[in-house]
């Protein structure tokens, strides 16, 4: 059966979130680095890839800073939606601005297309005036021929010299009107020019400030982490010495239990040898007798004391149980405390 690899994508979709909230490029190596240099590199290409595709298609174009270890299953979902949500807002504004320049281009095309044509009307007018001042030449050698056979060629002439005056008069007010519409067009494009220019200032400027109040939301975050740290970490101490002390109690009461135990096995042992003499001497003499009932009254002074031994062994015992009870708990709230998902 094959085995597992060593690093996860989710290994390295928090390395990139590490490394690019420290405002460096997620590049192979550094990502091996920060993944303590264990995994292929292979490997890590791989899901590398397939992280920037995702955040790619999602329009995430910033990531939150570095946080712990500890804390970053619970604060990345965070920084991910938050700056999601900020990537396809960037997005739409952008959408916005790129449509309006796309409009600009094309009412400057057009207008160029206007100039365009009014040039080539200019053009066709300048045409007809050679060919009315053509005209105007043919007019005057056949009013020349004609004065010599004819006066009333005259009048001829006379219409000739009032259609060229109106042609000249027409050619006129035409070239003032393509004057008067270039220079409106010429100004309307200055204005939208101007206009653009003071978008794109305001974009930038709302830009570094976004970016500024994102480095002060970073900053306070990361005391908050710090300061949460440490409170854990002062926690956990104190967990660890009520856990030796309690340790240490144990210890002691166990080894005056076992002490305890021990005196009272000897007493025992002691009264069954006293027993037994007194059963095989008792038929032996009076003095024996005597002796008896000496140690019975020793045995029945004994007898209070072995109680006494036997009550502080019971008292010892329950108080071991109550101290075994506080360790459990004490050892359940330290793995409580050691799980990531506190």
């Amino acid at each position: 059966m094959p085995r597992p690899p060593k690093v996860q994508y989710d290994d390295v979709a928090r390395s990139c979130v590490r490394i690019i909230s420290k405002g460096k490029h997620p590049s192979i190596d550094a990502i091996y680095d920060d993944l303590g240099r264990i995994g292929s590199r292979s490997t890590i290409h791989k899901h590398r890839q397939t992280f920037l595709e995702q955040f790619e298609r999602a329009g995430l174009s910033m990531l939150p800073s570095a946080l712990p270890e500890a804390l970053i299953p619970v604060f990345e979902d965070l920084w991910s939606q938050a700056i999601l949500h900020a990537g396809k807002s960037y997005q739409e504004h952008e959408a916005g601005y790129e449509s309006r320049i796309s409009d600009l281009e094309l009412s400057a095309r057009n207008q160029e297309a206007v100039i365009a044509e009014q040039k080539e009307s200019i053009a066709t007018l300048k045409q007809e005036l050679r060919l009315a001042y053509q005209e105007k030449a043919d007019a005057n050698k056949a009013l020349r021929e004609a004065e010599s056979t004819n006066l009333g060629q005259k009048a001829i002439i006379d219409a000739l010299r009032a259609d060229k005056d109106m042609l000249n008069e027409r050619l006129a007010n035409e070239r003032k009107a393509a004057d008067r519409r270039y220079d409106l067009a010429q100004q309307d494009w200055v204005a939208e020019r101007a206009a653009f220019k003071e978008t794109i200032e305001a974009l930038k400027k709302g830009a570094r400030e976004s970016e500024e109040k994102q480095n002060r939301l970073t900053d306070y975050w990361t005391m908050q982490v710090a300061d949460a740290r440490d409170r854990v970490t002062e926690m956990k101490q104190q967990l660890r010495e009520a856990k030796e002390a309690h340790q240490a109690d144990l210890s002691l009461e166990r080894t005056r239990i076992a002490q305890l135990s021990k005196q009272t096995d000897r007493l025992t042992d002691d009264l069954e040898r006293l027993r037994q003499q007194l059963l095989e001497s008792e038929d032996d003499n009076a003095e024996l007798r005597k002796l008896n009932q000496s140690l019975n009254e020793d045995l029945d002074l004994l007898q209070p004391d072995l109680e006494q031994r036997r009550s502080e062994v019971r008292d010892l015992q329950r108080a071991i149980e109550v101290l075994e009870r506080k360790n459990n708990e004490l050892s359940r709230k330290v793995d409580e405390l050691k799980s990531p998902d506190n």
